[in-house]
């Protein structure tokens, strides 16, 4: 028994490993995927079958490679509208998109990374956006940092101890006592800066979410390229930005 509930197991995570091999909008074919999953092509093509079936993946009849289906939007829809509070907030959200000029992002705490939830794209031609669905590390982003930052402290450590500080620029903080001081920083001054800490000629500002009992449920990031959202943007900015950022929480009850 113990066997048969062993293979049960491992055939959904192989094709949990399918979708998300197709999760980025990319096609594959059926020796590609097995190949990138390092599983036997007679295996990955029962689970494709199988996935197909159910609508969960589609196959182009005249590449026949595969991508993901529509009973995975409808899922991945449905997965967002659980997060109630971004229609409640997102008037708050275009207010801070239209002040700066720049892309807003609205991201959860999932499994020690950020989750990107929603999105306000500004107009401007030149711009950076996530994907929502999209991960990113807390350490090196703003709305990471800003998710952190008003943990517990415990609660913080045990967070950032179950994750590596990788280094992706040179102004990635990859230390964890100086990870510590600068969210200390952060909840002095009440926002997170992402000093082209993830990516070199992105910077980001992030603030916490707060519902009624005080808790951080979420943070908002407003991410632009360093040419134009620079320093002293975001100084000029700043009182702006928070009183938006008082806005968002007090609409979900928080005092």
């Amino acid at each position: 028994m113990s066997q048969e509930k062993t293979t049960h197991v491992k055939s959904v995570a192989r094709a949990l490993d399918i979708l998300e091999a197709l999760a980025d909008g990319q096609r594959m074919g059926l020796n590609q995927l097995a190949g990138k999953l390092g599983v036997p092509k007679g295996t990955v093509h029962r689970l494709l079958m199988t996935l197909k079936d159910r609508d969960y993946i589609d196959q182009d009849p005249a590449t026949k490679e595969y991508r993901l289906g529509p009973f995975v939007a409808g899922l991945a829809s449905k997965a967002l509208d659980s997060y109630e509070f971004r229609t409640v907030i997102r008037t708050h959200l275009q207010a801070l998109c239209d002040l700066t000029g720049e892309t807003v992002h609205l991201g959860v705490l999932d499994k020690g990374e950020v989750v990107y939830v929603d999105r306000i794209d500004t107009g401007d031609p030149i711009r950076l956006v996530c994907r929502i669905g999209n991960r990113d590390p807390l350490h090196s982003t703003a709305i990471g940092k800003a998710l952190l930052a008003f943990m517990p402290r415990d609660k913080i450590l045990a967070t950032v101890v179950s994750r590596r500080l990788d280094r992706f620029t040179p102004n990635t903080i990859t230390d964890l006592d100086m990870l510590l001081q600068h969210l200390a920083l952060v909840r002095q001054r009440g926002y997170a800066l992402d000093d082209e800490e993830s990516r070199i000629g992105v910077r980001c500002l992030g603030f916490p979410v707060f519902d009624r009992h005080g808790t951080v449920i979420a943070a908002v990031s407003v991410t632009g390229p360093a040419f134009r959202f620079t320093k002293s943007r975001i100084t000029e900015l700043e009182e702006r930005i928070l009183a938006i950022s008082t806005r968002v929480s007090a609409s979900l009850g928080y005092r």
